[in-house]
């Protein structure tokens, strides 16, 4: 049998996609009060709702589209810049699992000097998503 160098390569990539996805399992419905997603990106539980920051400095109020779909808050802004010399783009795409229903007619948002805040109240009544289960 002959050995190539590749073969390392891919272990290496099949064990890193693995611990992934051991990550991502080991989450599941396990949401803590403050959800970070670095610096960019927060995700809070206040009071009643559920408060996201996003700082994207750059972006114009009008380059932003926002939508929550079947509890997931969907992120898009793309922004344009054409000078004489050189012409830039800049995209963000995100989106972000709450983990609790939301009332979605009173979801309010504001953009201010580059930062991005969604208020996401909580549906009275509502629970989290998915529960432990104490095993006796």
């Amino acid at each position: 049998m002959r050995y190539t160098p590749f073969e390392g390569f891919d272990r290496m990539f099949d064990q890193l996609r693995h611990d992934m996805m051991d990550l991502r399992d080991s989450m599941a419905g396990n949401w803590p009060e403050s959800w970070s997603f670095g610096t960019a990106i927060d995700l809070a539980e206040r009071d009643d709702e559920y408060v996201l920051t996003v700082d994207m400095p750059g972006f114009e109020r009008d380059e932003i589209d926002l939508r929550f779909d079947d509890g997931t808050l969907w992120l898009h802004a793309e922004h344009e810049a054409d000078d004489e010399t050189t012409a830039r783009h800049r995209s963000l795409s995100e989106q972000v699992a709450v983990p609790r229903e939301v009332e979605t007619d009173d979801i309010a948002a504001s953009y201010h000097n580059g930062v991005l805040e969604v208020h996401l109240p909580v549906r009275e009544g509502a629970t989290e998503r998915g529960h432990h289960i104490d095993v006796e």
